[in-house]
């Protein structure tokens, strides 16, 4: 089984083997044979937003938007919208 690290490495995860995303590679060969045997690997591990600055918390919160009615988030929102210079 694989896993996508990112846009340039996979991670074979038996191996713990990283594999580069090269065609010349032997490899990334079989990675590509697996994958046409109907597999897929799961997607890469998000990136962490870490806290501090106003424009990390606003990527935070927008992940956080999929309920738009949580008076916590607005209230986080109308906060990073006045420290942000926006209205």
């Amino acid at each position: 089984m694989y896993k996508l690290i990112n846009d340039s490495v996979i991670q074979h995860i038996e191996s713990t083997m990283f594999i580069p995303i090269e065609e010349k590679n032997r490899d990334y060969r079989k990675y590509l044979a697996w994958v046409a045997e109907g597999n897929s690997p799961p997607a890469a591990d998000p990136i962490p937003i870490s806290n501090g600055s106003a424009e990390n918390r606003a990527a935070q919160l927008l992940l956080r938007l999929a309920n738009p009615s949580d008076p916590a988030d607005i209230d986080e929102k109308n906060s990073l919208l006045r420290e942000l210079g926006g209205s």
